[in-house]
């Protein structure tokens, strides 16, 4: 799995994020998970393979926001039992 994080500029309210995420499903349909947050600037993807980062500035560009960056990396889940210990530590 890869976790990829794409810097958007221009978010300003839900609808905004919403407009993002679903331009990033349209882009490429098999992505696992898509969540984009206007107060980080940012786009977090879970996908199965490494993402088109020109597909990826297009899709976010067609919406009229910007595209700041791009990172990705294999996805590491947080365990239950790590979460557990942040609660408590």
């Amino acid at each position: 799995m890869i976790k990829t994080v794409v810097g958007v500029g221009g978010m300003s309210c839900q609808m905004c994020e919403a407009h993002i995420n679903e331009a990033i499903r349209a882009a490429f349909p098999d992505i696992k998970t898509v969540r984009a947050n206007r107060k980080t600037k940012q786009a977090v993807i879970l996908s199965d393979g490494i993402l088109d980062q020109d597909t990826v500035r297009r899709a976010i560009q067609s919406q009229g926001y910007d595209f700041l960056s791009y990172e990705y990396g294999p996805y590491e889940s947080e365990s239950f039992i790590v979460k557990l210990k942040g609660l408590f530590s």
